[in-house]
């Protein structure tokens, strides 16, 4: 049995039995984390042309879209580096990869 410290354990672990597998490697939260933000360069270029034309009606209605497009890439690349971080520790350590 392995006593894990909380910034050892990184993200949430689980052994995906569920109907999709969740992303919890660096490298698979690395990877989300650049799509998300390339994604959300569209939102932004969506902005830039509402501001340029001017249909402010178009903002109106989906004001949603800015909170998410700022949201998501933050929780992501926040979750990348805490599984980073977490990386690095076990493996000075050289703990196994933690699992629910």
């Amino acid at each position: 049995m392995v006593a894990y410290t909380e910034e050892e354990y990184g993200v949430r672990k689980d052994d995906g039995s569920g109907l999709v597998k969740p992303v919890n490697s660096a490298r698979g939260l690395l990877l989300m984390a650049i799509v998300v933000s390339a994604l959300d360069c569209l939102v932004l270029y969506g902005l830039i042309r509402i501001v340029i034309d001017g249909t402010w009606e178009i903002l109106a209605e989906t004001w949603w879209v800015l909170i998410v497009g700022i949201f998501v890439p933050w929780v992501c690349w926040s979750y990348y580096l805490q599984e980073r971080r977490a990386e690095k520790l076990r493996a000075a350590r050289k703990l196994p990869r933690p699992v629910e």
